[in-house]
């Protein structure tokens, strides 16, 4: 019982970073589902350079204090990281499309993020670092 009381003492300061993060995660899957509705084809715009850098500056800033700023810059670092999910799982739909992936593997795939939450680190970095390593237009050249 002292395990669960100390494991929710320490994701209680993040609750309102997670609850915007969630509320960000709605409202997208509420833009693609319209865009689809309404056959909307053109490109997302990919993330810039000065937003990842306040990202950085953020989760440093979440570092280097120790009193209610590092709470604040790590719940908005929890928000800015929403919109690199985004793009990663948009990468990975976007490779399964063109490689032509069965749609079970990416169910699966989507299931196994709720099991192994590394996953979703994992895609928060592919959607940080994709528009370094291009790898949309690396997919279309090679297809």
């Amino acid at each position: 019982m002292q395990q669960i009381i100390a494991a929710l003492q320490r994701i209680v300061p993040y609750l309102n970073g997670l609850m915007i993060a969630s509320w960000l995660l709605t409202m997208s899957a509420n833009w693609v589902l319209a865009r689809k509705l309404l056959n909307i084809t053109n490109d997302p715009p990919t993330l810039h350079n000065f937003y990842l850098v306040a990202l950085a500056v953020l989760m440093a800033l979440g570092q280097i204090f120790n009193n209610s700023h590092d709470l604040l810059a790590m719940n908005a670092a929890i928000v800015l990281l929403v919109p690199c999910f985004i793009t990663g799982l948009a990468t990975i739909n976007f490779v399964a499309n063109i490689k032509r992936i069965h749609k079970l593997m990416l169910v699966i795939f989507y299931l196994s993020m709720l099991l192994f939450p590394v996953l979703i680190l994992l895609i928060i970095f592919l959607g940080i670092f994709e528009p370094w390593l291009d790898i949309r237009n690396r997919c279309t050249k090679t297809s």
